[in-house]
Order: structure tokens, then C-alpha cells, then sequence
């Protein structure tokens, strides 16, 4: 059985309409929702045995909040730059050679659409929007290989307004 853990990056900054988007910082909201989100999830889902990030820096930003509240070491993630803009095809490709026997669970930290759309592609649920700094936790029990995702089944899907207790 594999599990796939899906963050979409939190609230980043348009402050600075000169900084590239690449290079956008998380704004002060993002800055609490990821290690709130992130704190929340230590104490909720097993940690990944791998975190795929985009190098985009308000992923990287929000993917080190998840790694301090789990206690991973750089070891445990892979940064690259095949998240940021990558399609659900790309991406799919990028999880794929993840050694299979190792690792049963895989974060990934990126962006939208692609989280939106990895989660509808991946099991029958239909999100319109995943938004800033969600979570989505899919279970694959019929799968044993990383090459070979399909028919996943939606286990958890937190935002951090919901969490706090407020509507989406």
C-alpha cells in the first residue's frame, strides 16, 4: 500500500510585484497556516518516508515547517524544480522513481493547479480548489509501486480555515 500526501504551498506575497514568482515569499498569513497546518499534521498522519518539493521558494518555505514539525532531516526530502509548474503527468513522472520497497508514504509540496488537479486525477473525489496551505492525504491500497498510482481513495482533506473552525 501506498500513501500520497498533497500540500498545496501557503499564502504567498504579492508585495513586491518586482520579485519573480519563483521567488515569491510567503506573506504573513502563510506564515502562520504552514507550521500551524504542518504542527497539526505531525500529530494526525504518519510522516512521509520522502518529501518532493518545488524549489519555488513560498513551497520551500512551507515545506520546512512541515519538516520541522515531523523532524525530518534533508536527507528525507528532494527539492526540484520538476514540481514547479509541473503537470499532473510530470509530476506523476517525478513521484514515479521514488524506490518502491523504501518509501510508502510521499509528500509532495507545490503548487496549483497541479495539487487541485493530482487529487482529482488520482481518486474519484472532485475538489474545485485546493486551497492555500491544504492538505490531502490518498491512500492507494491496491498499489505497491510508485510507477503505477491509480484508483487512490481521499482520506483526508484539511485546509487551515477549516481546521481553525471557520467555512471555507
Amino acid at each position: 500500500m501506498r500513501e500520497l500526501i498533497l500540500v498545496r504551498h501557503a499564502k504567498s506575497s504579492w508585495d513586491d510585484l518586482r520579485v519573480s514568482d519563483h521567488d515569491r515569499p510567503l506573506n504573513e498569513r502563510g506564515h502562520s497556516d504552514a507550521p500551524f497546518v504542518a504542527s497539526w499534521a505531525a500529530a494526525h498522519v504518519p510522516p512521509p518516508g520522502l518529501m518532493i518539493v518545488s524549489t519555488a521558494r513560498r513551497a520551500q518555505e512551507t515545506a520546512n515547517a512541515f519538516i520541522s514539525a515531523y523532524g525530518l532531516g534533508e536527507a528525507d526530502v528532494e527539492r526540484t524544480r520538476d514540481v514547479y509548474h509541473a503537470t499532473v503527468e510530470s509530476l506523476l513522472d517525478v513521484i514515479a522513481w521514488v524506490p518502491d520497497p523504501a518509501v510508502e508514504r510521499v509528500m509532495v509540496v507545490g503548487h496549483n493547479p497541479t495539487m487541485t488537479m493530482m487529487l482529482d486525477h488520482l481518486t474519484d473525489q472532485r475538489i474545485d480548489n485546493m486551497p492555500t496551505c491544504s492538505l490531502a492525504l490518498i491512500r492507494f491500497p491496491q498499489v505497491d509501486s510508485w510507477k503505477n498510482l491509480r484508483d487512490g481513495e481521499l482520506v483526508l482533506f484539511v485546509t487551515p480555515k477549516g481546521l481553525r473552525g471557520g467555512e471555507e
